[in-house]
């Protein structure tokens, strides 16, 4: 049996980790690895149970929390869980239970909950930058997921502004030196010619 689950972000290869029992008495637990893969906006599939080697060797079937340990750390990544099985007249699905029915309402929920996810990163930057831009310094332009976020939501990076701005200075700066320095030539050569027109 497994739990399917829609990924509605940037593609995810991780490990997870999770404890699961054992027959021996000296180890009552043992810590085992999932890899969770799942490519970008698409849906995937988690096991509830794994195969596992007995004492007298043979192996059993053993109940895994996976599904559970995905559904909490990804979360605020907008990856839902399905589960048809839920009794929505008993325990209805909350907005902030990244649950699902079926795969549509799990394509609607992850999206909404990702595209949240963009924004409190494209805001946590843009308060940064006004924090710094108020203290007289010279903010740093977004990087990795934050860059992505602002690539995706269309939305220009404040520290690109303050970059431009710098940049229009730096030039400006460039131009009135070598305005000076032709004026500073052109003197020269007056005198020059003055002087040359003193010998004469």
């Amino acid at each position: 049996m497994a739990r399917r689950f829609y990924n509605p972000g940037t593609k995810i290869n991780e490990i997870v980790k999770f404890d699961h029992p054992t027959n021996d008495i000296k180890d009552q637990n043992i810590v085992s690895y999932w890899p969770v893969l799942a490519e970008a906006k698409s849906f995937f599939d988690v096991p509830t149970e794994v195969s596992v080697p007995t004492l007298d060797g043979d192996t059993t079937q053993i109940s895994v929390r996976i599904a559970d340990i995905i559904r909490h750390d990804y979360k605020h990544l907008g990856v839902v869980m399905i589960d048809p099985s839920r009794d929505i007249k008993k325990k209805p699905i909350g907005d902030e239970e990244n649950i699902a029915l079926n795969e549509k309402d799990a394509k609607e929920k992850g999206d909404r909950i990702w595209l949240a996810h963009l924004y409190e990163l494209v805001r946590d930057h843009e308060r940064t930058v006004m924090e710094i831009k108020a203290k007289g310094s010279r903010p740093e332009r977004a990087r990795g997921n934050v860059a992505f976020a602002f690539k995706t939501l269309g939305i220009k990076d404040p520290a690109n502004d303050v970059e431009d701005v710098l940049q229009r200075e730096q030039d400006g700066g460039k131009v009135s030196a070598l305005e000076a320095q032709l004026a500073q030539m052109q003197a020269d050569m007056a005198k020059l010619v003055a002087n040359m027109s003193k010998g004469k």
